[in-house]
């Protein structure tokens, strides 16, 4: 979850509370959809190109890993 909708989402609800005292409380905020690491990366690189930023990088040059590659503490899920 990004921080820019973390900080949108706060505005909205503080300006809520403070017009409806009723609304405060304590509120789970997550983003809609999934993504892997491997998709993030080329979303990043692809948002930075449309921004006109020099990317060195092709977007097709980033390659998908198996998480199983990775010696990692978590235990990473199974995508089929």
């Amino acid at each position: 979850t990004g921080a820019d909708l973390l900080a949108d989402v706060t505005i909205h609800a503080l300006g809520s509370a403070m017009r409806r005292p009723d609304l405060s409380g304590t509120y789970h905020v997550t983003a809609s959809g999934e993504t892997t690491w491997f998709g993030y990366a080329r979303h990043i690189i692809e948002t930075a190109r449309a921004a006109g930023q020099p990317v060195r990088v092709a977007p097709d040059a980033i390659r998908p890993v198996a998480s199983m590659t990775f010696k990692a503490a978590a235990t990473r899920p199974i995508v089929k």
